[in-house]
């Protein structure tokens, strides 16, 4: 996937002990992300594709295994349907 994905502005974030709260302000929702969700979040403060993304989780996290750039999108996927995220 070549697409590029960044944060949407107006979700607001604060972290947890292990993980990370985004707010959305239009609907009020809360999203509680783990800790892999949150450094995939962080990894789209500024536009970056999946594959990047996949490397970026792969340097933070070295017991990650299995198929990541799969696990990857398809969080990417789900942060977009929520709205957190968006397609540049």
């Amino acid at each position: 996937m070549n697409d590029r994905y960044q944060q949407e502005p107006s979700i607001e974030a604060a972290p947890l002990e292990d993980g990370m709260i985004l707010l959305d302000p239009a609907t009020n929702q809360f999203s509680v992300l783990n800790q892999t969700a949150a450094a995939i979040w962080a990894s789209v403060a500024k536009p970056a594709t999946s594959a990047e993304v996949a490397t970026e989780i792969r340097s933070r996290f070295a017991e990650v295994d299995g198929n990541l750039s799969s696990d990857v999108e398809q969080a990417l996927r789900e942060m977009v349907e929520r709205g957190l995220i968006k397609q540049v």
